[in-house]
């Protein structure tokens, strides 16, 4: 399956064939999990 290229129409179409094709690979996991804060924040301060 190939990834779809959102065009900027029905949004929740793309979603889920993304999705869906991430799950095929084995990589659903890696957007599902909470982003970790930015490292480079705490060097600003």
């Amino acid at each position: 399956m190939e990834l779809p290229k959102f065009t900027g129409e029905n949004f929740a179409l793309w979603e889920r064939k993304v999705e869906m094709h991430l799950k095929e690979c084995g990589l659903l996991r890696f957007i599902q999990q909470p982003m970790l804060p930015d490292p480079t924040t705490k060097q600003k301060k």
